[in-house]
């Protein structure tokens, strides 16, 4: 019986220049993978930031909104208007029709609320609040009051900044 040679004669497999070859493309082809994958992962955690930076602006705005549009006056003498950090004291009407005042200021880089006994934060605790700045508007036919507030988110290195604005009129003003 003969044997069987699956080999070309002189073929003894892989040289090791074709080796090196290989093991240098499919080393740069896996540095390249990972590098993507870092560029993807820091993209997202910036997203992120900037998911967070503007939920935490909504809901401040929205709660500072509201209480304006509730507010009869603005405290104008026991405010701190126009300069950083801002306090905004709001009279407003409570449920039972008696008077009471709306306070809004910054502590801790959070923007606090202060209604009756209570105070809560209306800023996520990931976002500081760097800069607060309430201004008074008045007109011959309504009054309202316009909110600065700068937001800084960081995380793992990154760090994103917003600055947010809006006016809201008093009730009864317009």
């Amino acid at each position: 019986m003969m044997k069987s040679n699956h080999h070309s004669p002189g073929s003894r497999g892989y040289s090791l220049l074709e080796v090196i070859m290989y093991v240098v493309i499919l080393g740069a082809l896996l540095v390249l993978t990972v590098n993507i994958l870092m560029v993807m992962l820091r993209s997202f955690a910036g997203f992120q930031l900037i998911r967070e930076l503007n939920q935490s602006a909504i809901v401040s705005l929205d709660r500072w909104s509201r209480a304006v549009h509730e507010a009869t006056s603005v405290d104008a003498i026991n405010s701190v208007l126009g300069t950083h950090p801002g306090h905004l004291i709001l009279n407003t009407t409570a449920v039972d029709g008696s008077p009471a005042t709306l306070e809004f200021f910054l502590n801790n880089q959070t923007m606090m609320i202060k209604a009756g006994g209570g105070t809560a934060s209306s800023t996520s605790q990931q976002v500081a609040l760097s800069n607060l700045v309430f201004r008074q508007i008045n007109t011959p036919h309504s009054q309202a009051v316009r909110v600065e507030l700068t937001l800084e988110a960081r995380r793992a290195g990154l760090r994103r900044t917003g600055v947010y604005t809006t006016t809201a009129i008093l009730r009864g003003s317009y």
